[in-house]
């Protein structure tokens, strides 16, 4: 577990993997101990979940704020990462569950259902297409566009459902977060094209149009480890989060 040497000692791969799953652990005792020793109920302890980046500013504040109110004493501790790292987190045990996408799936977890979530294209609204219902993706092989980088899952699902278009789209500007395209399409540098979910917020001087021909969609779900068991204080936030994108679907 150790690499030693007259000056120093230090972990080992090894050993930081065991250092990781053990301090998981240890999480998992105070929690156990917090739930004996204060009060033998759900409204106590930590949790920690994982959350797309892309969502997790727009779906989670209004969700835990409910949450928060319910439960006043449980600790909530978010991880919002990429698609891959989110199912990462889950995997290892590191998280309760998570709010990914179905593209990442993976045999040892869990995919429940929350949405099937379209992109769109922002932009501002004084371009010409801003009066449009929909917009083909042939008719933007034209404009100057932006759109999430080779590294995120949803990129590689835009670049494999456009393979065979005959005007394919090329991007002038990338960035890991859609809240970076948004400031862009702001400032007039083109057309963002991202999960509409990330235009959630009020956006002054934007507008959003869905794309069509074709109406690429990701789905977004929760993800649990397949076969274990939620803690109280997590099955009650899954069961919210599952319940904030129904009523939202309707």
């Amino acid at each position: 577990l150790f690499d030693r040497t007259t000056r120093r000692v230090q972990l080992t791969a090894i050993g930081r993997s065991f250092a990781r799953k053990a301090s998981h652990v240890l999480d998992e005792l105070e929690g156990t101990l917090l739930g004996i020793t204060e009060v033998a109920s759900t409204r106590q302890g930590e949790i920690t979940i994982a959350c797309l980046i892309s969502i997790a500013p727009y779906a989670l504040p209004q969700i835990l704020r409910t949450y928060a109110e319910r439960f006043t004493g449980v600790r909530v501790r978010i991880i919002d990462e990429d698609a891959n790292n989110v199912l990462a987190t889950v995997a290892s045990g590191e998280a309760e569950f998570g709010i990914d996408v179905l593209e990442t799936r993976e045999p040892s977890i869990d995919f429940h259902p929350l949405r099937r979530e379209r992109f769109i294209a922002v932009l501002q609204h004084t371009h010409p297409l801003a009066t449009r219902k929909s917009i083909k993706w042939s008719e933007l092989s034209a404009e100057r566009l932006m759109t999430i980088d080779k590294t995120n899952v949803s990129r590689l699902l835009l670049d494999n459902a456009l393979a065979t278009t005959a005007r394919r789209p090329y991007w002038m500007f990338e960035a890991r977060l859609s809240s970076t395209l948004l400031g862009l399409a702001e400032a007039g540098l083109g057309i963002a094209l991202v999960p509409e979910l990330s235009f959630a917020q009020v956006h002054p001087g934007l507008l959003a149009v869905p794309i069509v021909g074709p109406s690429i969609r990701r789905h977004v779900g929760l993800i649990t480890r397949r076969g274990h068991r939620l803690a109280p204080n997590a099955q009650h936030l899954f069961q919210m989060i599952d319940e904030y994108f129904r009523a939202a679907n309707t």
